[in-house]
């Protein structure tokens, strides 16, 4: 009934062309569906030695150095070494179990280990809230003990780098391509995506069992990828969701080359994200989504996307810098004096990768008044004080969320 009424409410707001996109998107799920039921799992490559790929085998870094703050404190160090998240009043605890990662931490029950589009998800399902169960499995804890790994001491180090590989591989064997509740949101798949690449990329050298790790990679990168392109966040679904699984797709065609579809999902990444840049970034670097949260989260996402084709010397779309510009300049002027955004506005208090990324702001904060026409904020700083006022839209359209 829940799902009946989602799908009721969302056909108020499509026009013909999406309705049609929708059922051929229904059509599509029908067919992996039964491609799944036949053991194919969507996984279109039958090449996957590690030596092909550049990414895997190489013993220097592949990945840009990106302005990182990493775990100090036994406030912050602690519970990643314990393999501990604190999701809102929620608490996960890694354990080396499959069953650990389609646990509810909400209802203590167990998510279904079916075909990703057979599982009822919406409110009102059997087990709990899916975002929840989603959070641990963005596995950007793992980035988190890439960096402890570096800066801690070498026992330590050790015993960050080996539960990095633990967590990572008892996730892939856990999960089976379009096996449960991580391939329900193509954004999910496009946030894990990048998480693992550059965890991985911050303990290359030192994996105890590197052939397994990098093969388990490639299932995961193509599996994930195969997956974004064919459900993504579009027509009445656009939103920070599309600029994840874009930047997930950018991330697979950049560094897998080797893939026979990586050309393909590097330029729909790309056309993706220059198309969205102007959209959900306003003129005056406020975000169309009204939430401040959001705009970060997206931001981080060009900024990612901007780092990595900077890396690998290709070309970058003029419309994704200046988008993060702009939006860097909005953020620096709406956060506190100690750089954080209010929670105005939706949020999930999600991140592009890490909660220990840092990318840096854009502009001077100066005192007075500032207006941002498009975005609907204006403020007023003086000293430790801001005021914020609020003259905007609801948010984006057609749902305004």
């Amino acid at each position: 009934m829940a799902d009946l009424k989602w799908v009721v409410k969302r056909l108020r707001v499509m026009g013909p062309t999406e309705i049609v996109h929708r059922i051929g998107e229904q059509w599509a799920l029908k067919v992996m569906a039964a491609r799944y039921r036949m053991g194919r799992g969507g996984i279109v490559s039958s090449e996957r030695e590690v030596s092909r790929f550049q990414f895997c085998r190489e013993t220097a870094p592949q990945l840009p150095v990106l302005p990182v703050a990493g775990p100090s404190g036994p406030e912050e160090i602690e519970p990643l070494l314990a393999g501990k998240i604190k999701i809102g009043d929620w608490h996960w605890q890694w354990r080396p179990e499959e069953a650990v990662w389609h646990e509810a931490p909400d209802t203590g029950k167990i998510w279904p280990r079916a075909f990703f589009g057979s599982i009822s998800y919406r409110p009102g399902n059997q087990c709990g809230d899916i975002r929840i169960a989603w959070e641990p499995s963005r596995l950007q804890q793992l980035v988190g003990l890439g960096l402890l790994s570096k800066e801690a001491s070498p026992k330590v180090g050790r015993q960050a780098v080996a539960l990095l590989e633990a967590q990572f591989l008892s996730w892939v064997e856990a999960n089976p391509t379009l096996t449960g509740i991580h391939y329900i949101s193509a954004m999910e798949c496009g946030l894990r995506l990048i998480a693992v690449c550059h965890a991985l990329d911050l303990v290359r050298g030192r994996l105890q069992d590197p052939e397994r790790v990098w093969s388990a990679l490639i299932r995961l990168i193509e599996g994930h990828a195969v997956l974004i392109e064919k459900r993504l966040s579009v027509h009445s679904s656009v939103g920070n969701h599309t600029l994840a699984e874009a930047a997930g797709l950018v991330y697979a065609g950049v560094l897998f080359p080797e893939m026979r579809r990586a050309g393909r999902w590097r330029e729909l990444g790309l056309s993706l994200l220059e198309k969205e840049a102007d959209h959900q970034i306003l003129p005056d670097g406020g975000g169309v989504e009204q939430a401040f949260g959001y705009l970060r989260f997206g931001v981080d996402l060009y900024q990612l996307a901007v780092a990595l084709l900077i890396h690998y010397e290709q070309p970058i779309p003029p419309v994704l810098r200046e988008a993060t510009q702009r939006g860097r300049r909005f953020l620096s002027a709406v956060s506190d004096t100690k750089g954080r955004v209010p929670p105005i506005g939706d949020s999930d208090d999600g991140h592009a990768l890490s909660p220990f990324l840092r990318f840096r702001s854009e502009g001077d904060v100066g005192e007075g008044l500032a207006s941002f026409n498009e975005a609907g904020y204006s403020l007023i700083r003086s000293g430790q004080t801001v005021l914020r006022f609020d003259h905007g839209s609801l948010g984006m359209p057609p749902l305004c969320g």
